[in-house]
């Protein structure tokens, strides 16, 4: 009778609950209730790690997405104490989405196909849960430090064509039978939801800095002509704005 569960129309019962915690706690040590394996992560498809720190990376604190970049390439902990920088710190993923270490910035030609989709179109490299964690992690961090946000977007723009739902709706799709017809549900459009939001609070938060950045530009005095009695005004004007520095943020933004 799962399939009540599934729908929705069934709903489990505190004591059943209480009974769950208690055969997780006994069988699978290191989850201390049955809502920790929602909590931890996928599965891992690797031997270094078991769990794949997914949900760190979307919705964690900055010292857990640095942990999460430390977990899937531990040389991270200390390229940071060598001035190493961020782009080369993610060699992790560089290399595999562009086949190079110091790929050219492919993310300042406009009007040009993304160079990653098109290779993971042409099959030059794979995706997992681990890679997409990741280039999770490294993106929220590039915004954090002020390094590398231009690629950081680059990157995730070019796993979303394609790479990043066709990854989660293989590992993660669950088969619905409804009568008369078969019905699958994958967490992949409530995850696209949360990065688009995540990227959106990126986009408002730079509106606010160019806004406050505006008001110290400078205005010059300008001749007006009141409507009413063609009374002649001098008022200051700003000939000049911030606002196309809005432009280029929403231009490379991940929700845009």
């Amino acid at each position: 009778m799962l399939y009540r569960y599934a729908s929705g129309e069934n709903g489990i019962s505190k004591k059943k609950l209480a009974e769950i915690d208690v055969r997780v706690k006994q069988r699978m040590p290191g989850h201390g209730d049955g809502s920790s394996f929602f909590l931890t992560g996928p599965r891992s498809e690797r031997a270094a790690i078991d769990f794949v720190p997914l949900w760190d990376a979307l919705g964690g604190t900055i010292e857990q997405v640095n942990e999460v970049l430390i977990a899937l390439d531990p040389a991270i902990a200390i390229q940071k104490y060598l001035g190493v920088s961020f782009l080369i710190r993610s060699s992790y993923i560089v290399f595999p989405l562009f086949g190079e270490f110091d790929p050219p910035a492919y993310w300042g030609e406009e009007g040009k196909a993304n160079r990653i989709a098109e290779r993971y179109s042409n099959k030059e490299f794979t995706v997992d849960i681990e890679l997409i964690t990741f280039a999770i992690a490294a993106w929220r961090m590039a915004y954090f430090i002020g390094d590398a946000i231009p690629m950081m977007n680059y990157v995730m723009v070019g796993l979303l064509e394609r790479a990043i739902p066709e990854t989660l709706d293989r590992l993660f799709r669950i088969d619905l039978e409804k009568s008369p017809k078969t019905q699958a549900y994958t967490i992949t459009q409530d995850f696209l939801d949360y990065l688009e939001a995540l990227s959106r609070k990126e986009v408002e938060d730079a509106e606010d800095a160019v806004k406050d950045l505006s008001y110290s530009v400078p205005g010059w005095p300008v001749r007006r002509v009141a409507d009413d009695d063609q009374t002649v005004h001098l008022v200051d004007e700003q000939i000049h704005d911030c606002r196309f520095l809005n432009h280029a943020v929403e231009r490379s933004s991940v929700c845009e």
